[in-house]
C-alpha cells in the first residue's frame, strides 16, 4: 500500500472572504480562505480555535453567502512576534448532514456507532484493520507531510476501503527511520476500486485523529531528510 497522489475532492487556490465562529458563540470572526474544495477549506484569519472545534461559517458573506458548519481539523498559529514570516490560520472539515442531524435524534434512533457523541471504540467498525502507509521515497514523504498531513489528513490507496466513519490504525513507514509510526483515524471518504481496473486504484481519505502526536514524531524526521 501506498500513498496515493489522487484526490476525489481536489484542493482550490481561491480567496474567499469568510465568516466563522464557534459553536455556542454569537461573535463572528472575518478571515480568507486559502484553498477550498467539496469537503473542506483552509482559512488564514489572527484567531484560531483549537483542532476538534465545531464552527459555523459564512463563506462569501453577503447576498450569495454560503453558510456551512465544520470542525477545525487541523490549528496554525504563528507568534504575534512572527507574523511578518507567516499568517495563522485553521484547516476546517464541512460536516455533512448526518453529522449535524445526529445530535437532534432520540438515541435509540441512532443504530450502531452514530449513538452519541462517544464511541466505543472496540465496537466501532474498522476499529481492529491496521493498514501500513509506506512512500516510494523521501521526496514522496516530504510532499504528503507538507500537503496532507499537516492538514489533518491522507488519502491511502487500497483495494478493501474500510466503511465510513471506521476507526483505523495506520502504520507509517518513513524513509530514514527503522520504526514504524502509529496513529488512529477516521474514515471520511471511500472510492471503491472499478471493475476491471488494473491495476486497481480504490482508496479512502483519513481524518488524522492524533494529529499532534505525530506532527510531533514526524517533524525531527522532516528536519532530518531537507524538508
Amino acid at each position: 500500500m501506498t500513498v496515493d497522489e489522487r484526490r476525489e475532492w481536489p484542493r482550490h487556490p481561491r480567496r474567499v472572504q469568510v465568516r466563522f465562529a464557534a459553536e455556542g458563540e454569537k461573535r463572528f470572526t472575518s478571515g480568507l480562505t486559502n484553498n477550498l474544495s467539496l469537503r473542506g477549506v483552509f482559512i488564514t484569519a489572527p484567531k484560531v480555535f483549537s483542532r476538534g472545534t465545531r464552527l459555523r461559517l459564512e463563506l462569501d458573506p453577503g447576498a450569495r453567502a454560503v453558510v456551512i458548519e465544520g470542525v477545525v481539523a487541523h490549528a496554525h498559529r504563528v507568534p504575534t512576534e512572527l507574523r511578518a514570516l507567516g499568517t495563522s490560520g485553521m484547516g476546517i472539515r464541512f460536516l455533512p448532514p448526518e453529522e449535524i442531524v445526529k445530535p437532534l435524534l432520540p438515541a435509540e434512533m441512532v443504530t450502531g456507532t452514530e449513538a452519541g457523541e462517544e464511541e466505543d471504540d472496540a465496537a466501532a467498525p474498522g476499529a481492529s484493520a491496521v493498514f501500513a502507509v509506506s512512500f516510494r521515497g523521501a521526496s514522496d514523504f516530504l510532499r504528503c507531510f507538507h500537503r496532507d498531513l499537516v492538514n489533518g489528513g491522507i488519502f491511502v490507496r487500497t483495494e478493501r476501503p474500510r466503511p465510513m466513519q471506521s476507526l483505523i490504525e495506520l502504520e507509517f513507514q518513513v524513509p530514514g527511520r527503522d520504526e514504524s509510526i502509529g496513529v488512529r483515524g477516521r474514515v471520511v471518504q471511500v472510492i471503491e476500486p472499478r471493475s476491471g481496473e488494473s491495476p486497481p486504484r480504490g482508496g479512502m481519505g483519513v481524518e488524522l485523529l492524533q494529529l499532534d502526536d505525530l506532527l510531533d514524531d514526524l517533524r525531527p524526521l522532516v528536519e532530518r531528510l531537507g524538508g
